[in-house]
């Protein structure tokens, strides 16, 4: 069946792959599974409607996920999928630098959501609350984390600063966060570079780029992996290692 299947997607110029043999930088969270196979714990920091808790859900199904989700319209829908499932919780704050209120610019629970100030005139503004992953941890009693995902529209270094004890402390294990290379102002995501620069100093590495979309410019947008290399499963994925 598989092969029929990959003779068939092969004409349309799509690869079909079982899960298991996805090679490594494909799929951020196959590689995740490979990397931490013991993942108890994941926030998704702008959980939106919950597209990152259904696949850590699947690849991580006895994980406990906390999904942070300021926006009201997609809180709801986030909340909804969830509820019957025991090992999510659905957290209405936004995630910063430090703890408060801020402006949020949102276009509905499918549109672009963002704490910066948006280039395109179809945005309502509402207030949020703001916290900290540092200040949140603290609250719960939470000692780490395996795995952070961030995807706050250009908002990720704040995010990141706002983990500085959590990060200092090697108490997180994995972040992937979503990044450009070019600026985008219409379209904002968090600048590789600077998220680069606040993660090396703890002893934070690139592990894999996944690239969303490539334009003119080159580089779009995509997801970055970044890990401490003491706290993760030695994997090798190169025949040249």
């Amino acid at each position: 069946m598989l092969r029929t299947l990959q003779s068939i997607a092969g004409r349309l110029g799509i690869q079909v792959s079982r899960r298991s043999s996805v090679p490594f930088g494909t799929d951020p969270y196959v590689d995740l599974r490979s990397l931490a196979p013991d993942l108890e714990l994941a926030f998704d920091v702008g959980g939106n409607i919950g597209q990152t808790v259904d696949r850590l859900r699947k690849v991580f199904p006895t994980a406990r996920i906390i999904s942070f989700e300021p926006v009201p319209e997609a809180f709801r829908f986030l909340s909804a999928k969830s509820a019957a499932d025991s090992r999510v919780e659905c957290v209405p704050v936004a995630m910063g630098d430090k703890p408060g209120s801020a402006a949020m610019a949102v276009q509905g629970h499918r549109g672009q959501n963002t704490l910066f100030t948006p280039s395109k005139d179809d945005f309502e503004t509402i207030t949020v609350e703001v916290q900290t992953l540092d200040g949140f941890c603290e609250e719960r009693g939470i000692a780490s984390v395996d795995f952070v995902k961030i995807d706050v529209e250009g908002f990720e270094p704040s995010v990141l600063r706002g983990a500085r004890r959590l990060l200092e402390r090697g108490a997180i294990r994995f972040v992937l966060a979503e990044c450009e290379f070019t600026p985008a102002p219409a379209e904002p995501h968090g600048d590789f570079f600077e998220i680069t620069r606040l993660l090396l100093p703890f002893g934070y590495r690139v592990v894999a780029l996944y690239s969303g979309g490539v334009d003119g410019n080159g580089w779009k947008w995509g997801d970055v992996l970044f890990m401490r290399p003491e706290l993760s499963r030695p994997v090798r994925c190169s025949p040249y290692a």
